[in-house]
């Protein structure tokens, strides 16, 4: 697969992975101190994990021991626990290589190269401290290279930044700009004090709106001419859905994900949990009030319909939905109004499940298709290779696995390993569920690409990309915006699925038949160009 990879020619690919690997970066030392400061005396701002194991549930005497229910309370409470310092522990070791290497290179000017996975999605190669990572991994990290911000517009955008990553990003442009410049005060504040005036902590991510914040307070003092450093960030309303719209040309799920332009953004999770609100209401069942008395809000929905498109299945939104309210019951400390936990959370996963097929009804059909499609490939033994729009070729492969055992020894202690190694045989189930996710990162790996590069020649040369969300500096993002949204109608224009279709015939024995693409509906992909919301 590499040697034919290396014999396609894929110009427009090679070009963006040099932009990106072009772009130089430093530490933000503001956010650094604070990010540190924070963890080492345990205010757990973010996500930032404790610095020390959670007290497990005092255990009861030996009396009410003896009572099976007050027992199993117990031993699931303590399970919680256990689950969540496991959790912490993982996070506390990367944190902690994150604030090594953030130190070591404080001082430096340094540059990330890429590598791509065989959908074609490019990753910045070293681990740990990358502006792909967590939140508080991207504050870390800002340009070296500062562009001036010499008009509103630019300061504009820097605001708009603060203001999405304090947690307006679903409210219009207008009314995140007025809320920057109705606080001036605040941030003026935390740029001169961000240790002392810590109001940052209550942001959705607070150390990006804390980078933010700084700049926005510098640019009070210093006026026009400030040099912006942070990347400012315009996220896509979940792409994979807006994918599946443009594809099948669905107006509806169009609408919910901004590819059809609007005053005012949509919110896809909030209008999959508003259903959700309805059903509960009309249920007779004994669940129903207490969870719409415990409340329903888009961060119930919003890990099963974001992942929709990607493969999930009902079992994955059960799951979801349990650690959902997990989180709920653990970290936010809020009462279960219900004496278990497993059938509550499936009955509402259920009607979530639901709520999500009412809305977006195209992405399912053409994730029926796309596995359709799969089943026809492993009856034939054919591994599915596709070419996206950057002319990448995609080989999915995914073998049945064996294992072998390795035995060693370590100081006195003997160790047995069973290690996995794939048999050359296509494994069929792993095949099937996983072309609805690989043929959509695909696309959404060509449209950074293509808007990397069209960006490029209008000037911009500082890129923070990460899949569905393209950083650059703020009097740049006007460039980016309109990037994005004449590639998208240019990738878009061309019948993707029926080349998909074709691609896939051309492999297949002669004489074996695809199925024919789903019917498309009636929207016009030339709309996005007037959408201010399909990135923002």
């Amino acid at each position: 697969f590499l040697e034919q990879l290396n014999n396609t020619n894929m110009p427009q690919f090679y070009e963006a992975i040099g932009h990106m690997q072009n772009t130089s970066w430093e530490i933000n030392s503001d956010v650094y101190e604070c990010l540190k400061y924070a963890y080492e005396n345990n205010h757990e701002i973010g996500d930032l994990p404790r610095n020390e194991d959670t007290a497990l549930p005092e255990r009861p005497n030996d009396m009410d021991w003896e009572d099976p229910v007050i027992q199993k309370q117990w031993r699931r409470q303590a399970a919680e626990v256990h689950n969540m310092n496991h959790r912490d522990r993982s996070k506390r070791l990367q944190l902690s290589k994150i604030l090594f290497l953030a130190n070591k290179f404080s001082e430096e000017k340094f540059y990330y190269p890429c590598a791509c996975d065989f959908r074609g999605r490019v990753y910045p190669a070293p681990n740990y401290m990358h502006y792909q990572g967590a939140s508080f991994t991207k504050a870390l990290l800002r340009f070296s290279e500062g562009v001036p911000l010499e008009t509103q517009e630019d300061v504009n955008w820097l605001a708009v930044q603060a203001a999405n990553t304090w947690g307006h990003d679903k409210k219009s442009f207008d009314y995140r700009i007025k809320w920057v410049w109705e606080n001036e005060d605040l941030f003026k504040s935390i740029a001169q004090d961000p240790l002392g005036y810590t109001q940052w902590k209550d942001a959705d991510s607070p150390f990006e709106f804390l980078a933010a914040a700084t700049e926005i307070g510098e640019f009070l003092d210093q006026g026009y001419g400030y040099m912006s450093r942070v990347p400012v960030a315009q996220d896509a309303s979940n792409q994979g859905l807006q994918l599946y719209s443009l594809l099948l040309r669905d107006p509806e799920a169009a609408h919910y994900t901004n590819v059809l332009g609007g005053d005012e953004p949509q919110d896809l999770y909030k209008e999959v949990a508003l259903r959700v609100v309805q059903k509960l209401e009309v249920s007779d069942h004994e669940y129903a009030k207490r969870w719409l008395n415990f409340g329903i809000n888009r961060s119930t929905t919003k890990r099963q319909t974001m992942v929709l498109c990607y493969g999930s299945t009902k079992q994955s939104c059960k799951e979801y939905t349990l650690e959902w309210f997990n989180e709920m019951l653990m970290r936010r400390g809020m009462k279960n109004p219900f004496d278990e936990v497993y059938k509550p959370c499936i009955f509402l996963s259920d009607m979530i499940w639901d709520s999500i097929s009412d809305v977006v009804t195209s992405a399912k059909l053409g994730m029926d298709w796309l596995r359709d499609i799969a089943r026809v490939c492993m009856a034939n033994k054919v591994n599915p290779m596709w070419s996206t729009p950057t002319n990448f070729m995609v080989k999915q492969l995914y073998e049945k696995q064996a294992s072998y055992e390795v035995k060693t020894s370590i100081g006195d202690k003997i160790r047995r390993h069973r290690l996995q190694f794939g048999k050359g045989e296509a494994a069929p189930r792993k095949n099937i569920n996983g072309i609805c996710p690989n043929f959509i990162h695909s696309l959404d790996a060509a449209l950074m690409m293509r808007t990397t590069n069209r960006a490029a020649k209008r000037g911009v040369t500082q890129f923070a990309m990460v899949h569905d969300s393209y950083g650059v500096p703020a009097s740049q993002v006007p460039i980016i915006n309109e990037a994005v949204r004449h590639c998208t109608v240019e990738m878009f224009s061309d019948d993707l699925l029926e080349g998909f279709k074709n691609e896939i015939e051309y492999q297949l024995p002669k004489g074996v038949e695809l199925p024919e693409v789903p019917e498309r509906g009636t929207l016009d992909i030339k709309c996005v160009l007037d959408s201010k919301y399909y990135f923002a």
